[in-house]
């Protein structure tokens, strides 16, 4: 007879290790798409063909990046309902319909606008071309904000009634604007403009370094990217202390367990407010 421990124990590692490879691409597609807009509202307001061919270029690592994300993240929704049937069927009514509205008006979205991007150079206007990038990095950004509503609705439930072993929803809005993702959607947003700019950046500055051909050019999006890192990088401070504050409120457990505190007090009975730069779990 099969351990039922065992089983969950590795349907939690099979999920972690999905989720581990997945969460490595989106955010950096959401920060690509947003500086392939910008890179290509430069070349087209100064004119400079460096600009166009620093696009160009990204735009394939972009490409590149999208497509694996694809694949992890079909592989990743698909294991709700393998790994974890019973709770999708019970949040099914909200979570399934949240997924739903990601692909319908996100995904489709992009992928109905990134093929103009990708393939329409020199076949549509310059300016049909912009817009197609826009919508890329606007549905982009529109994905990750529906899977953030579903992440922190698990994070903290609101707007829901349990009935019948299913969470029926009796308010979307209470739902859909549940504590946890009024501060979570930031903080991804801004990470993923960070993950994005530290990508160009490090990109930007190997081809410098190596003396590649063309490499002065790439002094633009080093540049670019360093000024709009140091105005981003200082906001994730506020944003991501307003995130713990607001985990600390709703799901304390979490928190501990994010920070390595097995015990709220000490043994003196002073509250545990250590600060673990590392930590090893240990339930004994």
């Amino acid at each position: 007879m099969t351990d039922p421990t065992l089983m969950v124990d590795l349907a939690r590692l099979d999920f972690a290790w999905i989720t581990t490879m997945h969460i490595i691409y989106p955010p950096l597609t959401i920060g690509l798409a947003a500086f392939l807009f910008y890179s290509e509202v430069k070349w087209l307001r100064t004119n400079n063909d460096e600009w166009y061919r620093l696009t160009r270029f990204f735009e394939k690592l972009f490409v590149i990046n999208f497509g694996a994300g694809v694949a992890t993240g079909i592989t990743m929704e698909m294991s709700f309902g393998i790994l974890f049937g019973p709770f999708s069927q019970a949040a099914g009514p909200f979570f399934g319909n949240i997924l739903g509205y990601e692909t319908i008006t996100a995904f489709m979205y992009e992928a109905g606008f990134i093929g103009l991007m990708v393939f329409g150079w020199g076949k549509i206007s310059k300016k049909m071309h912009l817009f197609a990038t826009f919508n890329v990095a606007f549905s982009s950004m529109l994905s990750a904000m529906w899977i953030l509503v579903a992440n922190s609705w698990m994070q903290s439930p609101t707007g829901v009634h349990l009935e019948n072993g299913l969470f029926l929803v009796d308010s979307w809005k209470d739902a859909i604007l549940n504590p946890n993702f009024l501060t979570a959607f930031p903080h991804m947003a801004i990470a993923s403009f960070e993950i994005g700019l530290f990508f160009v950046a490090g990109i930007s500055a190997w081809m410098i370094y190596k003396k590649r051909p063309n490499a002065k050019m790439f002094m633009k999006t080093l540049t670019a990217s360093l000024m709009a890192l140091a105005v981003i990088a200082p906001l994730q401070v506020y944003v991501g202390d307003a995130l713990g504050r607001t985990v600390a409120e709703h799901d304390p457990a979490a928190l501990a367990a994010m920070e390595g505190h097995w015990h709220t007090y000490n043994a003196d009975g002073t509250p545990n407010t250590s600060w673990n730069v590392i930590a090893w779990p240990n339930e004994a």
